[in-house]
């Protein structure tokens, strides 16, 4: 960052590209595994207790603070979910870099506080870069169509769950019913 900032300073151009909030700005959005996508989709969920789950975290997801959707998903033990939470920030990690190596956003020139949502961090953090702007919402927008497939697969193993649990409690209560007579 200090590099970058002296280069500004300087007129010359920024060259280090994983300087200051870069994370923030452009990989962490929402929180480690960009986990505003996953609130957002659980936001659109049919399934009334995902949906629940997404409206109390989206909130605290454009902050960045994301431990109401990773303890309410849950993310934490949960291999369905896990997957796009380690793949998400890799794949905008990935994008943010070459778009600032090819010159298509700024650089990262001044450290913003990590509570700043993604896309004004972005335009903040890169000297009002509008195409940091785009770039960051873009990225949110793409955690959410990494997430949904995921989403849905979890959704339909917690119908299945449901369906077991709801064919037990039926068989049980059965089997009492002829103990009894």
């Amino acid at each position: 960052l200090a590099t970058n900032q002296a280069a500004l300073e300087a007129g010359e151009g920024a060259s280090k590209i994983f300087a200051g909030g870069f994370l923030d700005a452009f990989v962490y959005l929402g929180g480690s595994g960009a986990t505003l996508g996953l609130a957002i989709a659980m936001f659109l969920s049919k399934k009334d207790h995902i949906k629940s789950i997404g409206k109390l975290s989206i909130i605290p997801g454009i902050f960045n603070i994301n431990e109401p959707i990773i303890f309410g998903a849950p993310i934490v033990m949960n291999p369905i979910l896990f997957v796009p939470f380690l793949l998400t920030p890799i794949i905008n990690a990935t994008i943010a870099w070459f778009a600032v190596k090819s010159g298509l956003v700024g650089h990262i020139v001044s450290l913003v506080p990590w509570t700043t949502p993604g896309p004004i961090a972005a335009l903040l953090a890169t000297n009002f870069s509008v195409a940091a702007l785009i770039l960051s919402s873009a990225l949110v927008v793409l955690s959410v169509v990494i997430y949904l497939p995921f989403l849905r697969v979890y959704e339909a193993s917690l119908d299945r769950e449901e369906a077991a649990e709801l064919e037990a409690a039926k068989y049980n209560a059965e089997k009492e019913y002829f103990s009894k007579t």
